[in-house]
């Protein structure tokens, strides 16, 4: 990792382009990201609050976030270190998607459709720290990342019948009372089958995590390590 001088800015803005530290001695230069405006933060970004000190970013490489402190950003401008001295030294930087991406928002205003989140320029660029993520920010909570981790297998409850146990039925009309109770035993065979996948896709599961991590790995795979300097480096979220 090349020497890094002291940050270049004190106060950050939402939308800034900054390079993140990737806590990795090996990593060859730092990631380019975007900060999120606090006011545009929700529950998905998987960050609740921040201290005065710390920001949420999202990278450019694979649209991932995480919270970094303020001595871990640099500014990113091409005729500033550290940018003049990554692509001085590594032959590989200029080539970079994720360093490609960075630019064309610096040159056009403009991102790919997947980068965008859920309240995209719906805020204001300015940062109010500390912060907290409030009830009213999103409405339904993202489900745990980890909850078929267990090694217990739980079947699902039962769920009600989509068909109305208390439909009335003509007396004299037979055929229509056999139709009613074949379409009931059909739908009790489709939530017993469900049943049983979801059973089985736990075992399967179970059965991956421990071949994984019988290799020395981190479970689940890729769940926020970077991508291009493997696990156990800075870690990302979603």
């Amino acid at each position: 990792m090349v020497g890094m001088s002291e940050p270049a800015k004190s106060l950050w803005r939402g939308r800034d382009v900054v390079f993140v530290d990737p806590l990795d001695n090996t990593a060859e230069y730092w990631w380019p990201a975007m900060i999120v405006p606090t006011d545009e933060i929700d529950a998905s970004m998987g960050c609740r609050a921040l201290s005065t000190a710390e920001y949420l970013v999202k990278y450019f490489e694979d649209n991932k976030y995480s919270t970094v402190r303020e001595q871990e950003l640099r500014v990113f401008d091409t005729a500033q270190e550290p940018f003049t001295e990554f692509a001085a030294n590594t032959p590989g930087f200029m080539k970079d998607r994720a360093i490609k991406s960075a630019l064309s928002y610096l040159k056009t205003g403009h991102v790919h459709a997947k980068f965008k989140w859920k309240l995209w320029q719906t805020g204001t660029e300015t940062l109010q720290l500390p912060f907290a993520l409030t009830p009213t920010k999103s409405s339904t909570e993202p489900s745990s990342p980890h909850a078929a981790d267990s090694d217990s297998i739980t079947l699902p409850a039962k769920h009600e019948s989509p068909v109305p146990m208390d439909l009335p039925v003509l007396a004299d009309d037979e055929v229509s009372n056999e139709v009613l109770v074949e379409i009931k035993r059909a739908f009790e065979e489709l939530e017993e089958m469900q049943r049983e996948f979801r059973a089985c896709r736990t075992l399967v599961r179970n059965a991956a995590r421990d071949v994984w991590e019988g290799t020395g790995n981190e479970w689940p795979p890729n769940s926020g390590a970077s991508t291009r300097f493997g696990h156990n480096k800075r870690r990302k979220v979603h």
